[in-house]
Order: structure tokens, then C-alpha cells, then sequence
């Protein structure tokens, strides 16, 4: 390993909203400030779409109602949550075609937790295909 004292550029890396991570053979753990949820400069995590005190049909609901769903429109298609990586997830992926095309509501049953931005952690929810919560 080689010490330099000088300024060097460097970038502040998020890998998966993951901020703490370890770098090279030798394992150097990195640790960067979280940037904005939607990539634009702030903390905050997403809003709660869903109506005051919604319950999990309420939160189903509304997703379906900002997505021109019909409410009474069944899933032409359910299938198993994954996340990004493919690993399966509590939860539901619920497509209806329609006429705009087909969109998804994703059923996040077992939330999410971030130990390095507890911030972020979020309950149980719904996820549209823009990426807005619904929260349940």
C-alpha cells in the first residue's frame, strides 16, 4: 500500500443506495453521505401516496386509481416480488393490461430497511411502475 498526501479527485460512489462499503484487496471501508432518493440533492425519502390511515386495500386502490386502473379490474398476471438482483422478496407483482399499456403494482410486503440511512427505512407498501409509494 502506498501513503500520498496529496488532493486527488474523487467521487461519491452509491452502490445499490448502499453508502458504507469496503474498496480493494486490502478491504478500506468507505463512507459516503447519502444523496437524494430521486437523485437530485436531498434526504427525504419518497411521499406516501396512500389516503390517511389506508389500510392495504386503500393503498391497493389508490395505486390502481393514479394509474387509470380500473378498481375493479382484476391482474391479467401475478407473479413473485424480486428485487433488482432477482432474489425473491415477501410481497406480489400484480400487471394489468389496459389500453395505455401494461403496468405493475408491486406488493412490498416486508418493507425495506437501510441500516447506513435508517432514514429511508420503509413499512409495507405498494410500488407503481414511476416509482410512487403507497404505503399500508
Amino acid at each position: 500500500m502506498e501513503v500520498r498526501t496529496e488532493r486527488l479527485p474523487v467521487c461519491n460512489l452509491t452502490v445499490e443506495r448502499i453508502h458504507c462499503y469496503t474498496v480493494g484487496d486490502v478491504g478500506v471501508l468507505v463512507h459516503n453521505k447519502p444523496q437524494k432518493y430521486d437523485g437530485g440533492g436531498s434526504d427525504e425519502r419518497p411521499p406516501n401516496l396512500s389516503p390517511p390511515g389506508a389500510k392495504r386495500r386503500g393503498a391497493f386502490r389508490e395505486a390502481k386509481r393514479r394509474n387509470n386502473i380500473p378498481q375493479g379490474q382484476q391482474p391479467s398476471r401475478v407473479k413473485p416480488n424480486l428485487d433488482k438482483r432477482g432474489n425473491p422478496q415477501p410481497g406480489k407483482q400484480y400487471e394489468f393490461d389496459t389500453p395505455e399499456g401494461t403496468k405493475t403494482i408491486r406488493d412490498d410486503a416486508g418493507g425495506h430497511r437501510y441500516p447506513d440511512d435508517p432514514t429511508q427505512d420503509r413499512g409495507p407498501h405498494f410500488n407503481d411502475d414511476a416509482g410512487n409509494h403507497y404505503d399500508y
